[in-house]
């Protein structure tokens, strides 16, 4: 049972009901007066405090970590393999690494996919044969192009005439391009 599910909220519910009656039992029988709502009120803080340390926010309501959003995929506080897929132009890294497959990437179509690295890292292969257009911006991070030239602070821009362009954004991070 996931903590933050229907089931366990019934189960918080119905445990709350049986406090409630255990204090009108013992005020009726034995005039023990409850706090009720303090006592409702630590367990929900426990409850919410249990929930976020066996199942992080960043996973509720799912199984992975990676959060699809459009044409948009994160990975945070994780690590995995991505390769091009189709609708997808913008992947982001947070606190993880990214391994990038773009080998079977085509340079017929008009294409800009943006990579960004926050406080992770990002690994992206290229095709060797299709012209690419790399444009990197770091901040406090490095962005590294597969001719070795790079970027600690600012913005860096390849000189590869293409229809495919990728830019890569570190901050406290680094994207490195690869060719394949």
């Amino acid at each position: 049972m996931r903590w933050f599910s229907f089931e366990a909220f019934t189960v918080f519910v119905g445990v709350l009901f049986i406090l409630f009656g255990v204090s009108l039992i013992l005020k009726a029988f034995w005039n023990i007066d409850l706090p009720l709502f303090r006592i409702g009120l630590a367990l929900f803080l426990i409850y919410l405090g249990l929930g976020l340390i066996f199942q992080p926010p960043w996973k509720w309501g799912a199984r992975e970590r990676v959060i699809r959003e459009g044409s948009e995929r994160s990975w945070i506080f994780s690590s995995g393999t991505v390769f091009l897929e189709e609708g997808a132009s913008t992947f982001n890294a947070i606190f993880s690494s990214l391994e990038a497959d773009f080998s079977s990437l085509s340079g017929e179509e008009k294409r800009m996919i943006e990579c960004n690295a926050i406080f992770g890292s990002v690994v992206v292969t290229l095709p060797r044969d299709v012209p690419v257009r790399l444009e990197g911006h770091a901040v406090f991070g490095s962005v590294q192009f597969p001719d070795r030239k790079s970027v600690s602070f600012g913005s860096l821009s390849s000189e590869a005439q293409s229809e495919v362009v990728i830019v890569a954004n570190a901050v406290f991070g680094s994207v490195e391009f690869k060719v394949k």
